[in-house]
C-alpha cells in the first residue's frame, strides 16, 4: 500500500504461530482501529500499534501516543499522534472513541463526511 500522509499512517504488526510478524499499513489511525474491530487479537498486547507522530512522521507506539483532534488526516478521522502529552490530548482509549463517534456519524451509504448530512438531503 502506498501511505498518502506519513505524518498520518498507522501501521498493525501481528504474529503468527511461526512467530513471524506480518504488517498491515493504513492511510489513518482511524483506518486500522476499525480494520482491528474484529480481529480475534484485536486487544493482544502482543499485536503491535504503531502511528506516525504529526509532526516528524517518526513511528510511535500508538497505544502511549497522545491525539490532537482537529488534524488534516487522509481519511477525516481528524487525529494527529504524537509522543509527548498535550492539553486537551486524547489517550488511546479516548481516541479510539472519537474514531467510533465519527464512522456512527458520518461513514454510512451515501453520507458527506464534511457535512454530515446524506447526499440525497442535498438540494
Amino acid at each position: 500500500m502506498v501511505l498518502s500522509d506519513r505524518h498520518h499512517a498507522a501501521q498493525v504488526r501481528v504474529k503468527d504461530p511461526n512467530g513471524r510478524s506480518e504488517v498491515f499499513f493504513f492511510d489513518d489511525i482511524g483506518c486500522a482501529v476499525i480494520w482491528l474491530g474484529d480481529k480475534p487479537w484485536r486487544d493482544d498486547p502482543r499485536a503491535e500499534i504503531w502511528v506516525d507522530d504529526w509532526r516528524s512522521g517518526e513511528w510511535i507506539d500508538a497505544r502511549a501516543a497522545s491525539y490532537l483532534i482537529g488534524q488534516e488526516t487522509p481519511m477525516q478521522y481528524g487525529l494527529g499522534a504524537q509522543s509527548e502529552p498535550a492539553e486537551a490530548a486524547l489517550d488511546y482509549a479516548a481516541a479510539k472513541a472519537h474514531i467510533f463517534d465519527v464512522g456512527r456519524r458520518f461513514n454510512r451509504p451515501g453520507g458527506n463526511l464534511s457535512t454530515g448530512t446524506d447526499v440525497h438531503e442535498r438540494k
